[in-house]
């Protein structure tokens, strides 16, 4: 099965704050401790030392350095009802904190990871969210997400209280705002899980309008007088969310192996894409589900070069085109063979 994840995902790691602003002193408009929180149990936390193996609910993870790569990581195996065995690759700093809860509501355990993720605080966020929606095949779906800060668990809500959770994320997007660095804006949307699918949910919740958009400005570095008039906010929504698409029935055509992240791959079907930089990759083939996530070691470009070599046939979800170039990117890359 594949999955349409909702545009702006882990696409939000692409996203840079200024050189010399930081995201951490402006707020994004929503106090996440005021929300009701979903019920989730923690399962672990902490990080893995070289070699060390742990056990949770039938699931083993374990941090090995992988092959071909400087990189440390940590693989999560487990195995479908069925008994098809899966494994998820991990970044070894993203895997420090196991909640496990039925997300969903389809009766199956889900589990939501979070760590550090690849940024340096300042350019990149510095921590990440990966959540593992269990089929009722006991298989993983997986979504990835950016995180600006280290509330981990708060970003999983209860406000629509319809038995299913929600999740609360922010992106920050100054630079496409204002080349002078000084002003720019949070946006903040609710998802919502259906059918393994993680989507945007627009409307009001917990005295919250979804999408939520926080502007902001820097007071003492810029000149108030120059700072720009900033465009329309639900122009800009409404045309994020055209960008998104979907490409199906394709073949990897070429893998660039020097893409720094994630993998960046070029498809035998025309896309309107001279190349896609995909984040979150999974190849589901009869004998096993694979997974490699964005945040992980270059696990990705590997599993990338395999789905190739077996012209396994593959969807792109969440393309996201440009308006200059034709350069693009994409939260995930489901390949079935």
């Amino acid at each position: 099965m594949t999955t349409n994840l909702a545009a702006g995902a882990m696409s939000t790691v692409l996203i840079a704050a200024a050189a010399w602003a930081n995201w951490t002193d402006t707020s994004t408009g929503i106090d996440l401790a005021s929300l009701p929180a979903f019920p989730l149990t923690k399962v672990r936390s902490g990080l893995l030392k070289e070699g060390e193996q742990v056990r949770f609910g039938g699931l083993v993870a374990k941090k090995s350095p992988p092959a071909g790569s400087t990189a440390d990581e940590v693989i999560l195996r487990g195995n479908g009802k069925s008994g098809k065995p899966w494994t998820v690759h991990f970044f070894w700093g993203a895997f420090a904190q196991v909640y496990r809860g039925d997300l969903d509501g389809n009766g199956t355990q889900d589990y939501v990871v979070f760590g550090g993720g690849i940024g340096n605080g300042r350019l990149f966020p510095l921590w990440t969210m990966t959540v593992l929606l269990m089929d009722r095949q006991g298989l993983p779906v997986p979504f990835e997400y950016a995180l600006y800060d280290e509330l981990g668990p708060r970003h999983v809500v209860d406000i629509l209280h319809d038995g299913r959770a929600q999740l609360v994320l922010s992106d920050y997007d100054e630079n496409s705002w204002d080349s002078n660095l000084c002003s720019g804006r949070w946006i903040s949307n609710l998802y919502e899980a259906a059918d393994l699918d993680w989507g945007k949910v627009r409307r009001s919740a917990a005295g919250l309008i979804f999408p939520l958009v926080h502007r902001w400005t820097y007071g003492p570095n810029c000149d108030p007088s120059s700072q720009p008039q900033l465009g329309n906010e639900q122009m800009e929504i409404e045309k994020d969310a055209a960008a998104s698409a979907d490409i199906t029935s394709a073949r990897i055509a070429d893998v660039d192996p020097n893409s720094w992240l994630g993998g960046q791959i070029k498809l035998t079907l025309p896309s309107g894409c001279e190349s896609i930089s995909v984040g979150t990759v999974v190849y589901d083939q009869r004998s096993e589900r694979t997974i490699a996530l964005v945040s992980g070691s270059g696990y990705v470009k590997t599993l990338l070069g395999r789905i190739r070599a077996d012209n396994a046939e593959v969807k792109v979800s969440g393309v996201h085109r440009y308006p200059v170039g034709r350069d693009c990117t994409a939260n995930l890359l489901w390949a079935s063979r």
